[in-house]
Parts: C-alpha cells; structure tokens; sequence
C-alpha cells in the first residue's frame, strides 16, 4: 500500500507539525511491503514516532519526502523501530541539518537489509545499529556488512528506485538477518 501526498502543517514542536506520513504514538506496528513518499511535515516528514514505539518496517521505499525540520524521512523520540529490506532515499530538508533519520530520548533504531542514500548525513541524535546494508557516506558505516558503494537505483530522479542489473545490493542481504 501505498501513503502519499500528506502534509502536517501545524506549529513547528506541535504534534500536528510531526510525521507528514505517519504518526505513531506507543506504537507496536508491522508495516510491510510499503511506500511512503511525497509527504511533508516540520518533523519527519514520512514518519515520526513517540513514546516507546516499536515499530517493524519490511519490505518499504520511504522516498522523496520533505521537511522544514529534523529528520527529513524519519524521526523518533523513545522509539526503537526496526526497518529491515527498506530504501529510504532522496528525502529532503530546508535546514543545514540535513538528516535522512533523528532518534533521540532512549532510542535504539536496528536497520538491517537496507538502503539509506541521498543524503549528506545519514543519521543524527542515536546511533542506529546497521548491518548488512549500504548507507551514504565518505567512509563506510560501522556494523557487519556495511558498504558505501552506490546502490544504482535505475532512475531516481524521476522515481524508479528499482536497481539496475549491475547494483552491488543485488544478492548482498544477509538471509539470517531478519
């Protein structure tokens, strides 16, 4: 399924400026086999969870989100969410503190089997664990089985985040890992 097109327009701080996309508040969700894109909100602009969440992402493509705030695909305070097989890619922010996730407040964010690119930073606040995936950066993401090296989406700037026939992402998750 797919969740686009939402706007949380409120006072910036405010709940109603928080997750353009989703909002989840104590939250245990499984949210599989999902797009979110084209959202906008002051904070998170696809998702923003609070107060122990612990939500499981499989399967999604969060893309082309965008933000006057931090954590321009995602953020989250007390929230340990999981993403495992996810594109999180080309999500956009008006500030200098550009971000693709922020978690903060006793978070402990995993991502495994993924792909975070098209930012210039990809994590801010806590530190996710991240293995067996590629993520953006001039040096290598520390955790088992990370790799910097681009992931060849077919087009992504016009939406087609499918890999090309030569991506290094092909065949690269850890089937153990899930």
């Amino acid at each position: 399924f797919s969740i686009t097109g939402g706007f949380a327009n409120g006072t910036a701080g405010t709940q109603q400026a928080r997750g353009g996309g989703i909002f989840m508040n104590n939250s245990r969700a499984v949210i599989a086999t999902c797009q979110v894109f084209n959202n906008n909100a002051a904070d998170g602009a696809a998702i923003f969870m609070q107060n122990d969440c612990t939500p499981f992402f499989e399967n999604c493509l969060i893309v082309n989100n965008s933000n006057t705030g931090a954590g321009a695909a995602i953020a989250g305070e007390e929230s340990s969410a999981r993403f495992n097989h996810c594109t999180i890619a080309d999500n956009s922010l008006f500030t200098a503190n550009q971000n693709t996730m922020r978690f903060t407040l006793s978070s402990e964010p995993v991502i495994t089997n993924s792909i975070v690119w098209g930012q210039s930073t990809a994590f801010a606040g806590t530190a996710p664990l991240v293995s067996h995936s590629m993520v953006q950066g001039a040096s290598v993401y520390p955790g088992t089985g990370n790799t910097n090296a681009n992931p060849r989406f077919v087009f992504a700037a016009g939406a087609n985040f499918k890999l090309e026939a030569c991506s290094p992402a092909i065949d690269a998750a850890n089937a153990a890992v899930n």
